[in-house]
């Protein structure tokens, strides 16, 4: 299993052993990111006797990247032969219900990019393939129940950034049916999807949306809530990691 870290989330590992890291300059089709939360390195962390490998920072549209680049660490992983992979967010809330902290597993997914895979990309995509596998989902879910950590469920909806949402983005997004917003994921989800791999998602809910007042949200309070969320991002990271190893 690999995952992709989004902004924070590499906070989620401590106290975790790192096995092996190897910096973003030594791996081919990958530039270093320039988001402050996302690491430039690659590592292998032992999670409970798991080996996960973990790309601690992802790349975006915003920052001038194409579509390529965004997908480099999902090429990489199924080219060195991973068939499971956990992507990872720093979201805001749209339900009502969303808490700062929440994490939320991503049942289904929304491109409001009006971004699409480049059609070069090898292998050609798997048509009519779900993105997201039902069964890793549920046995995430499972886990963390198990582990008595409650997680939310819903959807996630991409957009471009890097700006927050108006207050009538967010009117829309939540009459699309989206339960979280963010600016990453997506692209790389349909990706691994058409190549073959599982893919689950996950949200940190870093902060909450509302469309009837004005609120401004800084990247800083985004890290600082990344924070408060990372204890029930590892048991989520703990409970993928175990589902993958148990013999099916």
């Amino acid at each position: 299993m690999t995952m992709i870290a989004g902004s924070g989330v590499m906070d989620a590992f401590d106290p975790m052993t790192t096995v092996a890291e190897v910096s973003y300059r030594d791996l081919p089709g990958i530039p270093e990111p320039t988001v402050s939360g996302h690491a430039h390195v690659f590592r292998v962390v032992d999670v409970s006797g798991i080996l996960v490998g973990v790309f601690g920072g992802r790349f975006h549209v915003y920052e001038g990247h194409d579509v390529s680049t965004i997908l480099a660490p999902v090429a990489i992983s199924r080219h060195l032969g991973v068939r499971h992979l956990l992507i990872s967010n720093a979201a805001g809330g749209l339900h009502p219900a969303s808490a700062v902290g929440d994490v939320m597993l991503v049942c289904d997914l929304l491109n409001a990019t009006m971004l699409s895979l480049p059609p070069c990309l090898p292998p050609p995509p798997v048509r009519n393939r779900a993105v997201i596998d039902a069964r890793w989902h549920a046995d995430i879910l499972r886990g963390c129940m198990q582990r008595s950590t409650a997680v939310r469920q819903g959807t996630y909806v991409q957009v471009t950034g890097p700006s927050y949402e108006t207050r009538a983005e967010i009117r829309m997004a939540r009459r699309m049916g989206a339960d979280a917003i963010g600016m990453s994921t997506v692209l790389e989800a349909q990706y691994a999807s058409a190549i073959g791999m599982s893919t689950a998602v996950c949200s940190m809910i870093t902060n909450t949306l509302s469309d009837t007042r004005r609120a401004i949200v800084s990247h800083a309070e985004v890290l600082d809530a990344a924070l408060m969320a990372r204890t029930t991002m590892r048991v989520v990271i703990e409970a993928a990691a175990q589902s993958v190893s148990l013999p099916t």
